[in-house]
């Protein structure tokens, strides 16, 4: 019986390349001064958009997709939720809300057992510009590390694909911040 090595060996080196691959797919970041560490998914890339506001942004590869940090820490005594609030207020200017997330509480990952409070929600709104009409899916994360308040915003166009919603979901998740 003669066995044929080669057409195993080759499988196998296939399999593992992409098993390589996919381990590469995603970029860990780290911005703000080292204080924020975040798993960018594959293909994003970071941004210019909001540059001048923002501690760091960032964008999927077909740019129907952003997230940006913006630091809030001259706000005094306001808290997150005065912060979203104030947040959403300016969007109500310009947008029609179609569609209110429920606010919730959590924390944002720290250092060893550290944990930061945050609230999150998300809310789908529309715009219209030369008789078309433009949606998008908005997520909002708002974290206080005690010394400041943190606003992490994504949005992305509807129809949403599930894989992206997954995507950006993913990245709010895999935050570490340090005071």
């Amino acid at each position: 019986m003669r066995v044929q090595f080669f057409p195993v060996l080759l499988a196998a080196t296939w399999v593992a390349g992409i098993a390589e691959k996919a381990m590469a797919l995603d970029e860990i970041v780290t911005f703000d001064e080292d204080r924020i560490t975040m798993t960018l998914p594959d293909g994003w890339e970071k941004s210019e958009l909001n540059r001048e506001a923002a501690l760091a942004g960032f964008q999927s590869s077909d740019s129907t997709t952003s997230l940006f940090f913006r630091d809030y820490q001259e706000v005094g005594d306001v808290g997150m939720r005065e912060v979203l609030d104030a947040t959403v207020a300016n969007f109500e200017k310009e947008f029609r809300f179609t569609e209110d997330g429920e606010v919730r509480q959590g924390t944002v990952k720290g250092i060893g057992e550290k944990r930061w409070p945050g609230i999150f929600t998300t809310f789908e709104a529309e715009a219209e510009n030369d008789s078309k009409t433009f949606r998008w899916k908005f997520y909002r994360l708002i974290f206080d590390t005690g010394d400041r308040i943190v606003l992490v915003q994504a949005t992305t166009t509807i129809p949403l694909r599930q894989s992206r919603d997954r995507q950006v979901m993913d990245a709010i998740r895999s935050l570490v911040v340090k005071q």
